[in-house]
């Protein structure tokens, strides 16, 4: 009897311990099998899912049951925190998730495309069903009896090239803004001749500014009509009270673009300044020093009509002698440079659905980029150019604080982590900083572009010059991005790349010009009529991709004072992705309303 007892208690205890081994086990390699019948109550998993169909945004599920009908489980998204694994088994229909007991899982659910039924009053028995996830018609039920009904085959074409569409709205009123054809006249002065006969005989006089009023007449410049060379007289310039303005004051000929070509020596005693005005605007004001003197330099002043005037004008510093000033006036050959279709306006209708977030369009551009992925320009096409409606963060421009756009930190984190995650991110860290020493992670398997839309995107040539210190306007630097000497020596003048940023010209061509005339310069945007009225304008500083040409560290950027200034390469300011869409993408639907964005196709 005690034998058979004692074999029994031994019996007991192997399969109490079989048991406890098998509970310790699966603990330490848990597997949770899930299916529709199943009620989520383990707090390590949550169920995410999608707000609404394609948008990309999940929301953690508040129910603890299985979504119901109208969801598929996204198994790229699922995951676990601390590498447990995830699978599906399209046979059974369940979910199996296999790890460590500690994980935290997330299982991301779809939003499945629903379908529309479409009736067709003449064939009542005939249904009719589009199919959004397949994008196509498709008849669900037709009955012979319908012996009038006559269903006709037609091909219709929905859907337009989106860079044509765009175009087809020029002149049009978009929101809060329009949809703009934006030219203008540029002057080539290559072996021009001097002007040398005015529409009117040359004004000179002094004031105590830059208006025309003539406080005392004199000859203060003398003229050569010989060589068109206007000198100041420095014996009639000596000021023995307050500083005093002295001007040349002419009428143009005829209507064409012109150009001003100076030399300033220096100054005795002080800084002296030579403005170029045009009527009453001021465009640029040139400037020597006591230890330097500017040899002849040339400032393309832009179009005049034949009723505009020329209205030169040195400053003559109290107590001092003037220096000696002089120059010329070219007439060029007027060409009509055309920088695109440009959306400008407060607050325009330009909002697009790409990437699943809102961008927006900057305007169409023809744009020379590369076909084969091989770093050589194919072809060129109007393409439509788009930049993200928010920022992506704040960074630096160039960690090293040189203003060399494609070796900088910022054009390899964008053209690589930001535009192809997947490939590159084991090296994000080389690019990611946020200030010159500040390195910081960034992850863009979210924020990225995702691989649905990466092919929609083109490897364009972006310009690289900026301009320097000079006072231009939106024209002049135009002219000045695509000007290979408007860059720092040994820069290049321009790139191929999948992602850049905006242009300074995008900046300023972006109010509408009945609100900021387009012969407003850069620093005369900080008002309400200009930044106030751009729609480019909201970030604070953000950078731009044109470069300050003047020296080696410098970009420019927006500022939070509403104007334009440049900024140290390394140092952290806000960026907004730009790009050029293929020319293949075409528009499905939309208007360009922040409610009813662009829906767009490939």
């Amino acid at each position: 009897m005690s034998s058979k007892i004692s074999k029994l208690v031994v019996a007991i205890i192997l399969i109490f311990s079989l048991i406890i081994g098998i509970y310790f086990y699966n603990n330490n390699n848990k597997t949770v099998i899930m299916n529709d019948k199943h009620s989520i109550n383990n707090k390590s998993i949550s169920i995410m899912l999608e707000t609404d169909v394609g948008t990309g945004v999940y929301e953690v599920s508040e129910d603890d049951e299985w979504p119901g009908e109208g969801y598929e489980l996204n198994t790229t998204r699922s995951g676990c925190e601390n590498g447990s694994t995830i699978s599906y088994d399209t046979n059974t229909d369940k979910v199996v998730i296999r790890g460590n007991i500690s994980d935290k899982c997330y299982i991301y659910f779809d939003v499945l495309p629903h379908s529309i039924n479409l009736a067709i009053p003449d064939c009542p028995n005939a249904v009719v069903s589009w199919d959004r996830g397949l994008q196509q018609l498709a008849v669900t039920s037709f009955t012979t009896s319908t012996l009038n009904c006559t269903l006709e085959e037609e091909t219709v074409n929905n859907v337009s090239k989106f860079s044509d569409y765009i175009i087809g709205l020029s002149g049009t009123t978009q929101g809060d803004g329009k949809l703009i054809h934006e030219t203008f006249i540029h002057g080539d002065y290559v072996n021009r001749n001097v002007v040398t006969t005015y529409g009117t005989n040359p004004a000179y006089f002094r004031n105590t500014g830059l208006g025309i009023e003539q406080t005392e007449v004199d000859s203060y410049w003398t003229f050569d009509n010989t060589t068109g060379t206007f000198t100041s007289d420095q014996s009639k310039m000596t000021t023995s009270g307050s500083s005093a303005y002295y001007h040349v004051y002419v009428k143009v000929p005829e209507a064409g673009s012109y150009q001003i070509c100076y030399t300033i020596n220096k100054s005795t005693s002080s800084n002296n300044s030579l403005y170029i005005v045009k009527n009453t605007t001021l465009l640029t004001r040139k400037e020597s020093s006591t230890s330097t003197q500017v040899g002849e330099a040339c400032y393309d002043m832009g179009y005049f009509e034949v009723t505009d005037y020329i209205n030169i004008v040195e400053l003559g510093y109290s107590g001092t002698s003037s220096p000696v000033m002089s120059f010329r006036i070219k007439k060029g050959i007027s060409n009509t440079i055309d920088t695109g279709y440009r959306y400008e306006g407060e607050n325009p209708n330009n909002y697009i659905m790409f990437n699943n977030e809102l961008w927006r369009i900057i305007g169409v551009f023809s744009t020379e980029y590369d076909i084969n992925n091989d770093r050589i320009v194919d072809t060129t096409n109007n393409l439509v150019k788009i930049i993200r409606e928010e920022s992506i963060g704040a960074f630096s421009m160039n960690n090293i604080n040189t203003n060399d756009w494609p070796n900088s930190s910022l054009y390899n984190l964008l053209n690589k982590q930001y535009y192809d995650w997947d490939t590159y991110k084991s090296s994000v860290n080389t690019y990611c900083y946020a200030d010159y020493y500040l390195q910081i992670k960034c992850d863009y398997s979210v924020k990225g572009i995702q691989d649905e839309y990466r092919n929609m995107i083109v490897k364009a040539k972006w310009y690289l010059g900026g301009g320097g210190s000079e006072n231009f306007t939106s024209d002049n630097e135009y002219i000045y991005e695509r000007d290979a000497n408007a860059v720092y020596s040994g820069r290049s003048a321009s790139t191929l790349g999948n992602i850049g940023l905006m242009y300074l010209s995008d900046y300023l061509y972006g109010v509408l010009a009945s609100n900021c005339g387009r012969i407003k310069t850069k620093t005369g945007y900080n008002t309400a009529d200009c930044s106030g009225k751009d729609w480019l304008y909201g970030e604070g500083y953000e950078w731009t991709i044109s470069q300050y040409s003047d020296d080696q560290y410098h970009f420019w950027v927006l500022n939070f004072f509403n104007s334009v200034s440049y900024g140290s390469a390394s140092d952290g300011y806000s960026i907004r992705p730009t790009l050029y869409l293929s020319d293949s993408v075409y528009r499905i639907s939309g208007t360009g309303t922040i409610t009813d964005p662009y829906i767009i196709g490939m």
